[in-house]
């Protein structure tokens, strides 16, 4: 972790999402790993010496298995978030982390196990451990993966019902998470913000305004009037065209990503026009957007542009309040293992300083620069 941070600010950036990982701090029922979250407390801290701010997610799609029901076979026959505790299972995650993250005490005392000053745990506590949280990661994502397409547990197929009966399951996983965060840290100096990370691409074509359509409905039930979230998280790949022939394929550029779209470099502004018309008051994160590219070829240029049309964005009025690339380090991207290559680097080469190449840049090269420049302006 020592080395993902400082890599991290090499690059110049300002912010890491992190998620933490509700199976292993609730093995069980009723269960807390307390070890496990004052480790999540010094990595949250060492982000915050190295000058970054530290954005939280509480659920990025995998669950306790205690919250899994099998068969006599062993096959999964529930889904994590179908089980009639689950609710109540993911409120006492989200209550103990807040413990955790609101008692000065066990926050000094787990600093103090990394020989951080008084005035450095002072500072620490007064600006605030964590101030960005997103209690949900994608979830039409998780919802369409594990009930319509089968790629995630439980791994159904075509089940619409489920996913609007467990829509309305995770919203209210939201709204009590938010208030939890919401009451548990309302003492501190500092104030929370917390939003959902909306997986949003751009459609195209007839069928694909369904994709669209399905994309508002989902932001619908979260935000409602808009009161239930500080800020909106966007999460941009690809451009969604439809049908095409092999020929208009061609013509296309496109990601190692088997099941994603076209890469449409102007879409991210489209996106972040429509999101804003929807809820015109409400700041925008563009929480993820980056590109698999085994080649590192291409990245850079998609890199930059996107960047570009982000910032062109805001200075047309959005009300974007930052970005970040997904992501860091290559990831095990569920279905796909660790066969896309959405990161910086490979893990490996976190050991070593960043090398530049010998032919063109580097995705990493056209990130530093980029956020370089923007915290220059």
């Amino acid at each position: 972790k020592e080395l993902y941070i400082q890599r991290a600010a090499e690059l110049s950036e300002n912010m890491v999402r992190l998620s933490l990982e509700f199976g292993r701090l609730c093995p069980g029922p009723g269960q807390f790993n307390e070890t496990l979250m004052k480790e999540y407390v010094k990595t949250l801290a060492m982000i915050r010496m190295r000058g970054l701010e530290p954005f939280v997610t509480l659920q990025h799609f995998t669950m306790p298995k205690f919250l899994i029901e099998y068969d006599r076979e062993g096959i999964i026959k529930t889904g994590a978030w179908e089980h009639r505790d689950a609710l109540q299972h993911f409120r006492f995650y989200a209550q103990n982390v807040v413990r955790f993250l609101a008692d000065p005490s066990t926050l000094r005392g787990i600093l103090a196990e990394l020989n951080l000053s008084v005035d450095e745990q002072d500072k620490i506590l007064s600006d605030g451990l964590v101030r960005y949280f997103m209690p949900i990661n994608e979830p039409t994502v998780l919802l369409f993966n594990s009930y319509l397409g089968g790629m995630f547990p439980p791994y159904k197929r075509g089940n619409l019902l489920a996913v609007r009966r467990l829509l309305q399951r995770l919203v209210k996983v939201h709204d009590n998470a938010y208030d939890e965060i919401k009451q548990g840290l309302k003492a501190q100096n500092f104030e929370t913000q917390i939003g959902v990370g909306h997986n949003w691409q751009y459609f195209e074509s007839f069928l694909g305004k369904l994709g669209q359509w399905f994309q508002e409905h989902f932001v619908t039930n979260f935000e409602r009037l808009g009161k239930h979230s500080d800020f909106m998280g966007i999460h941009y790949y690809f451009r969604w065209k439809g049908r095409l022939t092999p020929d208009e394929k061609r013509q296309l550029d496109y990601s190692d990503h088997p099941s994603f779209g076209d890469i449409f470099l102007p879409g991210v502004r489209n996106v972040i026009a429509e999101v804003n018309s929807l809820y015109p008051k409400k700041p925008i994160f563009i929480s993820e957007f980056g590109f698999s590219d085994s080649s590192d070829l291409r990245r850079p240029y998609w890199i930059l542009e996107t960047v570009r049309h982000i910032l062109e964005a805001k200075r047309s009025g959005m009300p974007i309040r930052g970005m970040l690339l997904w992501t860091l380090v290559n990831n095990f991207e569920w279905q796909l293992g660790m066969s896309q290559k959405f990161g910086l680097f490979a893990e490996a080469e976190l050991n070593e300083p960043p090398i530049p190449s010998m032919h063109g840049i580097r995705s990493w090269e056209a990130w530093s620069a980029a956020a370089k420049a923007i915290r220059s302006e």
